[in-house]
């Protein structure tokens, strides 16, 4: 049986919640098994995987768009335009999403201090 794209109160479809929550689980995974301690990524697909913010497509190249991934944290989204409007947009990611650096360069001791 084939389900629509769009969420319905009358069936269960694609549970979105538990969706992230499965992609964010693989991911430190896979970031244990290979020793890494904190992910930073700008590809637009893996910024869509740990976050589910998607970045548009003709802005892909140009947008200082990053986000940084502690294996025992929580995602930290860099370059949202506003991080008001992507807050309400992605309440899943409320207190993380911070203006673009304007330079993909990072320095901190600890992701707590992004």
């Amino acid at each position: 049986m084939a389900f629509g794209k769009y969420a319905v109160d009358y069936e269960q479809r694609v549970d979105i919640d538990r969706l992230r929550k499965e992609r964010l689980q693989r991911a430190r995974e896979q970031m244990e098994k290979d020793g890494i301690g904190t992910l930073v990524t700008w590809d637009h697909a893996n910024i869509r995987y740990t976050t589910s913010y998607y970045v548009t497509t003709p802005m892909r190249a140009a947008e200082m768009t990053f986000v940084v991934l502690p294996r025992n944290g929580e995602p930290i989204l860099f370059g949202a335009p506003t991080a008001s409007v992507a807050e309400k947009r992605m309440p899943w990611m409320e207190g993380r999403v911070r203006p673009s650096l304007g330079s993909p360069k990072v320095t901190a001791k600890s992701p707590e201090d992004l």
